[in-house]
């Protein structure tokens, strides 16, 4: 059985490199509970956000690949 998606979360993201040339780091801490996650770099940061949400990234990506509303732009 799927829980139920909070309809409200606010994370603390932090954003770091080790060295001028090493890949990004971060961390996200949620202000409702106070639990904070650590990631090797965005990718895994931006896996855990949709997540949270509730979301397939996959789903996302094809949705954003069709032009749909907030999709980057190829300009």
């Amino acid at each position: 059985m799927n829980e139920p998606v909070a309809t409200y979360q606010s994370y603390l993201v932090r954003l770091w490199q080790d060295s001028p040339h090493a890949a990004w780091r971060a961390s996200a801490c949620s202000v409702q509970s106070g639990e904070n996650v650590h990631f090797a770099d965005l990718d895994a940061l931006f896996l855990f956000l949709w997540e949270q949400v509730g979301r397939d990234p996959q789903d996302e990506a094809i949705s954003c690949q069709r032009g749909a509303v907030g999709a980057p732009r190829a300009d």
